[in-house]
């Protein structure tokens, strides 16, 4: 999994946009790579209040990173199944994400989702799970527009 933290009020932001739309499309061929792009809400004060942004997604950020002892929050911050943080730079990207793909995840998952209408049921099972572990479901949208 793929996170990118971004604003639409951060100037350093539109490039890692753009790479993480670029390791989406990577994805689409098969690649388990599962992107998701959360907009903060820590640089609404400057003026421009970014429509997608919402505080829960920041507070997303700041557990992330607390997880990990990382020094601190900024954008654009990309991580890597939990456990990398880096800046969204396409060299950075690219070899985050395909040391993630060598590395076997710390629990195994497998999740069995049966839909109907609005109504979506989720029976889940893990092998090695501890107290630490959370299990978060994220509903995606595959575009968004203002």
């Amino acid at each position: 999994m793929l996170e990118l933290f971004t604003s639409e009020g951060c100037n350093s932001c539109p490039s890692a946009d753009q790479n993480l739309a670029r390791v989406n499309l990577v994805s689409l061929q098969k690649l388990p790579i599962y992107t998701l792009s959360f907009h903060v809400d820590f640089w609404n004060y400057l003026g421009w209040e970014d429509p997608f942004s919402d505080a829960t997604f920041s507070q997303r950020q700041r557990s992330d990173v607390q997880s990990f002892q990382a020094d601190r929050v900024y954008t654009p911050q990309m991580i890597v199944n939990g456990r990398v943080e880096f800046p969204g730079s396409n060299q950075a990207t690219d070899r985050a994400i395909a040391a993630g793909l060598r590395s076997q995840p710390p629990t195994r998952l497998e999740l069995n989702v049966t839909a109907q209408a609005n109504l979506a049921h989720v029976a889940w099972q893990g092998t090695d799970l501890t107290e630490q572990n959370s299990l978060l479901l994220a509903l995606v949208q595959k575009r968004a527009s203002h």
